[in-house]
């Protein structure tokens, strides 16, 4: 299996994380595909055959990954919490995993986007997807014109960067507009 399907399934996942709306997710995932179109001149390892488009791409790794990632959801909005102290937990990896917990959300809120409920969120949810797919854009353009390779610690760097602000940044996004 190439890596470029891994990569492209647990990365719609995490995004699905982020993005928390099958809706949102789907756009898109299908619109970086109208995008991969768009630019395959200029850069080479967009050009692929409509079936790796559309089948591999959007169906499979993409589709798949934002669907796990919206089960992920679901499960952690019910999710159970155990309120026992750390010295009460018998193995190491059961308090290495309750120290874990400590760092992550302290509630877990869905995200119902809604972008057709008024011309305020109709325009923010579309300048929302221009800068998303810009930055997604903007991986592809910094390994190809500055000649960095993929498993160069800069592309990796960068990817968990905008994965960590995006997460903050979605839900300050979603607050601004659900409660102004």
């Amino acid at each position: 299996m190439d890596g470029f399907v891994t990569v492209h399934f647990f990365g719609w996942w995490l995004k699905a994380l982020i993005l928390r709306d099958y809706w949102l997710c789907t756009v898109l995932s299908i619109m970086f595909e109208v995008l991969e179109y768009t630019l395959e001149h200029q850069l080479p390892n967009f050009s692929e055959c409509w079936w790796d488009h559309w089948i591999m791409d959007v169906l499979l790794c993409n589709g798949l990954g934002i669907y796990l990632g919206m089960l992920t959801c679901e499960y952690l909005s019910m999710k159970p919490y155990h309120w026992r102290g750390m010295w009460n937990i018998p193995t190491h990896k059961g308090k290495l995993w309750r120290f874990a917990s400590q760092f992550s959300p302290y509630s877990w809120m869905d995200f119902d986007w809604r972008p057709t409920a008024s011309l305020k969120r109709w325009f923010a949810m579309l300048g929302f997807i221009a800068m998303f797919l810009l930055a997604e854009l903007g991986t592809f353009y910094l390994k190809f014109i500055l000649w960095i390779p993929p498993p160069h610690f800069l592309c990796l760097g960068r990817l968990v960067f905008l994965l960590l602000a995006g997460g903050v940044a979605m839900r300050e996004t979603f607050e601004f507009l659900d409660n102004p």
